[in-house]
């Protein structure tokens, strides 16, 4: 098998302590990040993490500890806590694997002013982390229209628009669009190309 095709390594490898960005950095979550995270998932525009439940602490302290490997840190989905380079937390991140690669949810916390900064770094410094320890072939994020900041953010971090599913969710009210991007590694476009097959 060439080594640009090697199967992405399994979702057991022990998480890093943190992973750096310019402006972020990621690790996993600790029990003290709970309150801070379940605001920021309560605030995200459709349910994070797939759950159309509103998010509070209990509930996630309780997935936290209910686990059946705790720490919201399972085989097949994980969470990191997004901070500042203070450490101030700022934001959530969660990846899940998928047939193809990875699908993530990403929220930066409407407060911070410079959350146009911090959103596309978390971005990037995810994708460098899954390069780096996973070799992953593809992550793919969903975005609702009115999230035009996080449209910019995956450009700006490498992400491709893949295709819009029209009226496909509701969104205060109003039913809305819903747009699909996906980071797609240079090994996979390579093979492809060898390939003859396109994007």
């Amino acid at each position: 098998m060439d080594s640009q095709t090697t199967v992405e390594k399994p979702l057991t490898l022990p998480a890093p302590e943190f992973v750096a960005g310019q402006h972020v950095k990621l690790r996993p979550v600790l029990e003290g990040d709970l309150p801070a995270l379940a605001l920021l998932m309560a605030e995200a525009p459709f349910g994070f993490d797939g759950e159309g439940e509103v998010w509070t602490t209990q509930r996630l302290r309780k997935k936290f500890e209910d686990e059946k490997e705790p720490g919201l840190w399972g085989r097949r989905k994980r969470y990191f806590t997004v901070t500042d380079m203070q450490g101030e937390i700022c934001g959530v991140l969660l990846e899940a694997q998928e047939r193809l690669g990875l699908s993530i949810a990403l929220q930066i916390s409407a407060s911070r002013s410079d959350r146009d900064t911090l959103g596309p770094d978390a971005l990037a410094t995810h994708i460098e982390y899954r390069r780096s320890w996973h070799n992953t072939p593809r992550i793919e994020m969903l975005v609702l229209e009115p999230q035009v900041a996080e449209r910019a953010w995956l450009e700006r971090a490498g992400f491709e628009y893949q295709f819009r599913a029209a009226e496909a969710w509701l969104y205060l009210g109003e039913v809305v669009d819903l747009h699909a991007y996906a980071w797609i590694a240079d090994w996979v476009r390579s093979n492809r190309a060898a390939d003859g097959i396109g994007e």
